[in-house]
């Protein structure tokens, strides 16, 4: 069976860009220090557009392995997922079915990539999906795309637990949650999911860099 992205699921791309954004802070939080992280939110540094880039998944640094990479304009976002391979036919002009606010962004980074499809949205129209090849693996990393701070806590929980010494066993989801709805953070809601911070001077300027509000 061929894997659909189901794009009802995915939060308002308002909701999503503060998702997206808290998610880098919180992997800052737990683990920014020693590993590379899993979210990252930056200001896109390619004078020909203006934005956001939110990217999620593994070895950013290799581009390997499965990966988003989220998009974000004035009024919209695109979320594009890894290269895939092993696909029988293209649909012709996916390309140029992109919206023209995404175009110089997607030519500039994935032109001619085997790229499977594009998610985005405008607005406050719903998402919509275009679809260049059908791929029968899942993406799993379109779950990371939830409003449910359960979601990464559990995640956190796993990916990292063996990983740093730092990570609550019972870490905050009333924190998570309220770094979802952008609340500035707090050196209390900090230890709601850390033990310890190794160095809050780092943590300042990585959050001034995003930028991220905070209080400490």
């Amino acid at each position: 069976m061929n894997f659909t992205p189901d794009c009802s699921q995915i939060p308002h791309w308002l909701t999503l860009k503060k998702i997206c954004k808290a998610q880098a802070v919180l992997d800052l939080i737990i683990c920014g220090q020693e590993f590379e992280t899993y979210h990252r939110y930056t200001s896109s540094d390619q004078e020909e557009y203006e934005g956001q880039e939110a990217r999620i998944g593994f070895d950013f640094e290799e581009d390997d392995g499965p990966s988003l990479h989220l998009y974000f304009i004035e009024k919209g976002c695109m979320i594009v997922p890894s290269v895939c391979e092993n696909f029988q036919s293209i649909t012709e002009n996916f390309e140029k079915q992109i919206p023209k606010e995404f175009q110089a962004f997607y030519k500039k980074n994935y032109h001619e990539q085997d790229i499977p499809f594009v998610i985005y949205a405008q607005g406050d129209a719903p998402w919509q999906l275009i679809t260049q090849f059908e791929i029968e693996e899942e993406i799993f990393t379109l779950k990371h795309l939830t409003s449910d701070p359960e979601f990464y806590k559990d995640w956190a929980t796993i990916f990292f637990g063996d990983e740093t010494e730092y990570l609550n066993d019972n870490a905050s989801t009333d924190t998570i949650a309220q770094l979802y709805e952008g609340k500035v953070l707090t050196e209390k809601m900090v230890y709601s999911i850390v033990n310890n911070i190794p160095d809050w001077l780092f943590l300042e300027n990585e959050l001034n860099h995003l930028p991220y509000r905070f209080d400490f």
